[in-house]
């Protein structure tokens, strides 16, 4: 079994549980049948977003044998049969990871500094992020990389919200010299302005935000 770590954020109810993705796509196959995962249901076509599929449920069926996940079309929000438990997945190509809390909504991404997401950074980032990520040369690509992970689990958290990452997900400034910190983000919709404490943490050269 593949299971890399289960740990829990320190001072709240959330629960991290990472998978090392090491299965072929027949492998998984087999995996998601001995687990009655319906993956032919579920209109996915690609391999690789197959093996993250299946391996992220797997993960939360060996992890936590108590919760049933509700399966349902990949673009909608994943569910729990226990509906006062509430989850997040994310994958990579290494890993599929998840977060679950009894008690709050959750929100959940990994990613490595791939070129690919410095290349477009102006899409999510706003000219005070796109700043301060210039300033700091040494780190400029890993705090790019933070900031794509923390809008992207904030907008998980806030999924009914359709949150715009560059005008409403707001990061003050940060430096990534230690493998964990909290970051503080501001969301605003309309009126309303959200604070939230997210949880930044580097594990097997990919980082991890957490909210």
């Amino acid at each position: 079994m593949p299971l890399s770590r289960i740990f829990e954020i320190p001072d709240t109810t959330l629960q991290v549980g990472i998978w090392h993705i090491t299965e072929d796509i027949g492998t998984c196959l087999l995996l998601a049948d001995d687990h009655g995962i319906p993956i032919h249901e579920l209109g996915f076509g690609h391999p690789e977003r197959i093996r993250q599929f299946i391996t992220s449920r797997l993960l939360l069926l060996q992890s936590f044998p108590g919760l049933e996940p509700v399966y349902q079309k990949h673009k909608s929000p994943p569910a729990l049969k226990q509906e006062n438990y509430r989850l997040s997945y994310s994958h990579t190509r290494e890993y599929s990871c998840l977060v679950l809390s009894n008690q709050q909504a959750v929100g959940i991404d990994m990613e490595s500094d791939r070129e690919k997401i410095f290349r477009i950074h102006s899409r999510f980032c706003n000219a005070e992020e796109v700043r301060y990520a210039g300033k700091h040369t040494g780190f400029t690509k890993e705090i790019i990389c933070i900031l794509w992970c923390i809008k992207e689990a904030v907008f998980k958290k806030y999924h009914h919200l359709g949150l715009n990452f560059k005008e409403q997900i707001f990061v003050p400034e940060f430096l990534p010299d230690k493998d964990a910190f909290i970051i503080p983000v501001i969301i605003i919709d309309g009126e309303n302005t959200y604070t939230e404490r997210c949880h930044i943490e580097k594990i097997f050269n990919h980082w991890l935000a957490v909210v």
